[in-house]
């Protein structure tokens, strides 16, 4: 397909921050086909800790009655969201301190209830099924409201059915093509359509998925030899719990030869089974039989200085962990499908950020690592305050006297600036620190050549969150001293995709760094005809794929194209340069062409 010439960027005045930090925070309720929604609440919900709460110091005003609306501007990050008995809030702006790049838009459906029961094909309770009210297709979706498209994060809801089959959802907010997905151990999943209006009475039949000559039957027993409930078992990838009797189906791969069975329940040492062993044969009547351990091992230890003293505030922490598989991980209000550990999961961290075990000291130098097993581990330890470090030090599960002592080095001034590959000064980027030590994980258990999740190694690396520092406008940051052996910098901002991860070296002329990054372009693609194409993504002038990032509900995710909703995308960010823009109508490309992708900002590109 023959490519167009490079077509210049239109760059609109929201190219440019839409306010400073001192100014109102102004913006717009809209209903899903774009008119402004009067008579609302519009309230600031401040973040802690990946979640989100209110407090009598958030703002609070009414929409007027164009849906406009001003807040004073919040002193810490949260999101934008209606408070209403009739209106639910489908798309809640996100506000983190920084200038924003176009006006946010709260946009709101009216709400519904639902709720019913899951039942299996004889009728009977299904408890513990997973149902979610989503938009079949991708997780990252894109609708059109009113003159600009937004994206979604999906599912809008979801929930479980109870002991006895019964679900409910409240004061949902979902898109009219919404449907409701449910899901649960040993069976099918199922789709079904939702009504315009609230109901109570829906029906969800499941059917049970049939066995297969890979579906391993067992049964998951606690210490004292009663049937456990919600054990998570795996081989290493899939993973499933086991129903309230503790009874499970795994289906297992034919490629895998080796490796161990686990179930695994926080409070407890898990139940293995070599995979040799699991093979022998199995059915619902005579099943494989696993038995949890006594409680979880613990490491406790000091951290000291080279002169014998206890270090306060000191991190320790150890990447050498066990891979469990992939189980329900949680982000604020969403959950999605991701690699764990058997450590995060013994302590009921199982977490998107728990694969690394980390403790901080106390004004002892005291620390305390929990949910290990009885196997050694490789820890390692710096001062959060100086990155002097210390590790390797391989201490077994149960210890109460490790000692890991910080080797005193001459700590050294970091400064200099941050820039584009094509030397554009980068503005409000955080700066941090952190330290890597020389680590293989090639002698942790079970790793196999087919799957380990999460990946471990190549180094054990831990990023600190303070001390930091912002680059003003010409690119510029200073931090204070400290030691460089293994020091590295991370850098973060709406000038960069992703973060970078930048190596200190000790023969560099540290106060005086030029650090040069793939600075990111943000940018919506704007089409002459609404209908002409339904996602577009990135290639290089030489046919190789580009990956896109969206911006969603806080998280940054990589998606290999993006939709179009009514000819229009949501913010989406790449890497600066030229690029070529591929535009699909389902599976069919509709035509590309080449443009110039600049950083900073928010631009119009139009194709």
């Amino acid at each position: 397909v023959a490519r167009g010439p490079v077509a210049e960027a239109r760059t609109p005045s929201r190219a440019e921050p839409l306010e400073s930090a001192h100014a109102p925070l102004s913006g717009f309720v809209r209903a899903l086909d774009g008119s402004g929604q009067p008579g609302l609440r519009v309230r600031f919900e401040h973040e802690l800790a990946r979640a989100f709460g209110r407090s009598p110091e958030d703002p609070l005003t009414i929409s007027t009655a164009q849906g406009e609306f001003a807040l004073p501007w919040p002193e810490r990050a949260g999101r934008l969201t209606v408070e209403d008995d009739l209106f639910a809030t489908l798309v809640r702006p996100r506000v983190d301190g920084t200038p924003l790049l176009h006006a946010p838009i709260v946009v709101v459906v009216p709400a519904r209830d639902y709720g019913g029961r899951v039942l299996d094909e004889e009728g009977r309770s299904v408890a513990g099924a997973t149902l979610e009210i989503t938009l079949l297709g991708s997780f990252v979706q894109s609708i059109d409201v009113g003159d600009v498209s937004v994206h979604l994060l999906l599912p809008f809801a979801q929930t479980s059915s109870d002991e006895m089959g019964a679900f409910r959802f409240t004061h949902v907010a979902a898109t009219p093509a919404a449907t409701l997905v449910a899901q649960a151990e040993g069976f099918e999943p199922e789709a079904v359509a939702l009504p315009e209006h609230s109901s109570a009475n829906l029906e969800v039949v499941l059917v049970r998925r049939r066995d297969t000559a890979r579906t391993l039957h067992g049964l998951v027993l606690d210490a004292s030899g009663r049937t456990a409930e919600g054990v998570q078992v795996s081989l290493g990838d899939a993973t499933v719990a086991t129903d309230g009797l503790g009874r499970f189906a795994l289906q297992w791969e034919p490629w895998r030869e080796r490796g161990t069975l686990r179930a695994v329940q926080a409070g407890a040492l898990p139940a293995e089974l070599a995979l040799e062993t699991a093979l022998l044969a199995s059915a619902p009547e005579a099943p494989l039989v696993l038995q949890l351990g006594a409680a979880p091992l613990t490491i406790r230890g000091r951290v000291l200085d080279d002169a014998g003293d206890p270090v306060l505030g000191a991190t320790v922490f150890s990447p050498d962990t066990t891979p469990f598989g992939t189980v329900a991980l949680r982000e604020g209000e969403h959950s999605f499908l991701g690699g764990t550990t058997v450590e995060a999961l013994l302590t009921g961290r199982a977490g998107p950020w728990e694969a690394t075990l980390h403790a901080e000291t106390d004004g002892e130098g005291r620390f305390e690592l929990a949910g290990l097993l009885e196997r050694n581990y490789a820890l390692f330890a710096m001062d959060s305050r100086t990155l002097a470090g210390s590790g390797r030090v391989d201490v077994r599960g149960g210890d109460s006297d490790a000692r890991l002592v910080l080797q005193s080095v001459g700590p050294r001034a970091v400064a200099g600036r941050v820039l584009s590959r094509a030397g554009t000064p980068l503005t409000d980027v955080r700066v941090t620190l952190g330290r890597s030590f020389a680590w293989s994980p090639a002698g942790a258990p079970d790793v196999t050549e087919w799957v380990q999740l999460p990946r471990l190694g190549p180094d054990a690396a831990w990023t600190l969150g303070e001390p930091s520092a912002h680059t003003d406008a010409e690119g510029r940051f200073s931090l204070a001293p400290v030691a460089i052996d293994g020091t590295f910098l991370v850098l973060q901002g709406p000038s960069i995709a992703l973060s970078e991860r930048v190596p200190l070296h000790a023969a560099e002329k540290l106060e005086a760094l030029e650090i040069r990054v793939e600075a990111s372009a943000r940018f919506e693609i704007v089409l002459p005809g609404a209908e002409e194409a339904d996602a577009f993504s990135l290639e290089t002038p030489d046919g190789r794929a580009l990956p896109l990032y969206i911006e969603v509900d806080g998280a940054v995710i990589s998606a290999a194209r993006a939709d179009l909703a009514a000819g229009r995308s949501g913010p989406v960010l790449a890497n600066e340069g030229e690029w070529v823009v591929v535009l699909h109508s389902r599976a069919t490309e509709v035509r590309r062409r080449a443009l110039f992708f600049p950083a900073g900002g928010l631009h119009e590109l139009r194709p």
